[in-house]
């Protein structure tokens, strides 16, 4: 599994595997847990890095532009209020 997506899972509350001698080893997640909680906050840590990927790429998008990129994932967009983009403070902070 991707490094940062591991972080993002560790941050989310997912448990690894530790270093048993019965296990697949610790970069593993151990799915004998119900993770519904945990997988709705990866989701939204996993759409506030594409944000934070999208802000630091592009300088201007149209309004229509930066809904489409949101209902794209079913997200609603509380970026901006005018027609211009503007970077958002806390990425996490724009997702409902």
């Amino acid at each position: 599994m991707n490094d940062k997506l591991k972080e993002l899972a560790s941050k989310s509350g997912f448990v690894f595997w530790e270093s048993e001698e019965w296990g697949p080893g610790s970069s593993y997640i151990d799915w004998g847990s119900e993770y519904d909680k945990e997988f709705i906050d990866y989701s939204k840590l996993f759409a506030a890095e594409i944000i934070e990927f999208i802000q630091a790429k592009i300088t201007t998008l149209t309004q229509d532009e930066i809904d489409s990129i949101f209902s794209n994932f079913g997200l609603q967009n509380k970026i901006v209020e005018s027609k211009a983009f503007s970077p958002a403070k806390d990425p996490v902070d724009l997702i409902s």
